[in-house]
């Protein structure tokens, strides 16, 4: 979990006296399902974002950190041959192999 949010959680539990990570009037939230796409209408987000996209850019953003890959899939949930079949070409040393022996130089980008 990242440092910023166990700060929050630290503060909403310990300043503001929350007890569950997802509440509504001091009493647990059963499924996150609706409150997410209520979160989603109210922000006017389209109905293709769905929780699912929260996972699917924590890899992503992953990936182009160049988080270890068994790490970053076991706080994700999925496994290595999915992120390594899905999310590969998100890495920053995707096809370095093939650039290297065909002589190709990789660019850098400005910053």
């Amino acid at each position: 979990m990242p440092d910023n949010l166990v700060t929050h959680l630290w503060r909403w539990h310990h300043v503001l006296g929350q007890r569950h990570v997802v509440e509504r009037n001091g009493k647990p939230v059963g499924s996150t399902k609706r409150s997410f796409a209520n979160l989603c209408h109210d922000l006017g987000f389209g109905d293709d974002v769905v929780r699912h996209s929260l996972r699917h850019t924590a890899v992503t953003w992953g990936m182009q950190a160049g988080v270890d890959i068994p790490e970053l899939a076991g706080d994700v949930g999925i496994t290595v041959e999915m992120i390594e079949r899905r999310y590969g070409h998100h890495s920053p040393s995707h096809m370095e192999g093939v650039r290297a022996a065909l002589g190709g130089k990789r660019e850098k980008k400005a910053a």
